[in-house]
């Protein structure tokens, strides 16, 4: 069984022994328990290598003009796997290293409540965004895709499910719960941002990120 460490000698042990502490922390969990984030995740490397190989054997020269350029002509075949694309490596590797990291969040759920996520924080989310910008942006083509909605929703539930705990956590829950408070601070500075510019508000991650807490607060699965 892992490790449970309070705040203080989390803290501490991030500080005295940093490679014990992550290398905890990023290892492998119980392939059974995270079965469903683990299939998501090898659907959106399956879509990001379509991607990669489109664009070379079209000579795309990258992953995101290839999808705008799907998103401005065949629209209806990108939208309804829009939270699955990318735009390019680093905001593939970002949003599937939140969800490999946030992906023991998916013990805490039913089936019900992991499907709920998906679909409110994962596409619905995704799709406000589009939405957004088909109302109040300038473009004449609107793209909006990324798993980012998901991760966030995945981390704002796991933080909202242990809110009630005596926050003795493993290595990989610290973990969990530093990104997600990352995610937080990332929503709010976008949000005072958006004042200025309403158009830049990031739906996605900020409806993904509310979802999240919802969900956590309210359908935690005993």
């Amino acid at each position: 069984m892992s490790r449970q460490l309070g705040v203080q000698d989390a803290t501490e042990e991030i500080l005295s022994n940093p490679v014990t502490f992550f290398s905890e922390a990023f290892a492998p969990v119980d392939s059974q328990g995270v079965r469903y984030t683990e299939r998501i995740l090898v659907v959106i490397l399956g879509f990001f290598a379509l991607e990669v190989s489109l664009s070379v054997l079209y000579n795309a020269g990258s992953t995101y003009n290839l999808v705008s350029y799907f998103f401005k002509n065949h629209p209806w075949l990108v939208w309804p796997v829009a939270p699955f694309l990318h735009r390019g490596i680093g905001h593939f590797a970002a949003n599937v290293a939140f969800i490999y990291i946030a992906a023991p969040v998916e013990t805490r759920m039913s089936k019900v409540q992991y499907v709920g996520l998906l679909l409110f924080s994962g596409f619905l989310a995704v799709y406000a965004d589009g939405l957004k910008l088909a109302v109040f942006g300038s473009e004449p083509h609107v793209a909006a895709y990324g798993a980012s909605g998901f991760a966030f929703g995945l981390l704002g539930y796991g933080l909202s499910s242990i809110a009630d705990t005596d926050w003795q956590l493993t290595p990989r829950w610290w973990l969990i719960v530093a990104c997600g408070i990352s995610a937080i601070l990332l929503v709010i500075k976008n949000s005072l941002l958006a004042v200025s510019d309403p158009i830049s508000l990031n739906i996605g991650h900020l409806g993904g990120l509310l979802v999240g807490l919802l969900f956590g607060h309210f359908g935690r699965a005993d």
